[in-house]
Order: C-alpha cells, then sequence, then structure tokens
C-alpha cells in the first residue's frame, strides 16, 4: 500500500496585478505513465481551494499505483486551470531509495 497527504499546499498567487493576493484553485494529480507509447494514466486528483482544509491521508494499492511494476513511472503533478504548474516524476524503486531524498 502507497499512503500519502499533501500538506503545506501555497495556493496564494499575486492577484490584481501584485497589489493583493488571491487564492488560486489548484487541482493535484497522481498519474502512471502508459506501457506503451506517450501518457499518462490518471490514477487520483484532489482539488484544493483553501490552503487551511483539513486533507486526510490517502491509500492507493501499488497495483492501482503503477500495476505492481515498482519501476514504472509515476508523476506526481500540479495544475492551476489547464496550465500544469509543478511536476515530479518517480518510480517505487527510487522513492524507496535512501539515496534520492539525501542531499
Amino acid at each position: 500500500m502507497f499512503k500519502l497527504k499533501w500538506e503545506n499546499l501555497n495556493n496564494i498567487s499575486s492577484g490584481c496585478f501584485g497589489l493583493c493576493t488571491e487564492i488560486s484553485e489548484v487541482r493535484l494529480e497522481i498519474g502512471r505513465k502508459f506501457p506503451q507509447g506517450p501518457g499518462w494514466a490518471e490514477i487520483d486528483n484532489q482539488t484544493f481551494t483553501n490552503t487551511t482544509e483539513p486533507n486526510q491521508e490517502k491509500t492507493i494499492s501499488v497495483t492501482e499505483l503503477c500495476n505492481s511494476n515498482l519501476d514504472q513511472p509515476i508523476r506526481f503533478s500540479a495544475w492551476v486551470g489547464r496550465t500544469m504548474i509543478n511536476e515530479v516524476t518517480i518510480t517505487i524503486y527510487q522513492m524507496r531509495d535512501k539515496r534520492i531524498w539525501e542531499g
């Protein structure tokens, strides 16, 4: 089982030409790479409009996450509207390797 929890989401942007702040609706997606060809299959998504709203821990099976292929790329991405603002692509093997997270 794979457990995740989105925390400390900063979805406040400079609105009004930088004079006031604006809260953006951010959609966080998890996807796995299609085994054949380009593209990603969406596994899960959550939309946040309030940085203070509680976020419960989510559990996803390894089968659902990567078809039990621990070397299959998984993408965690953040979207505002139709624009991707950030992404991380990683495999379960890489997550398990502590050297990825150190220094």
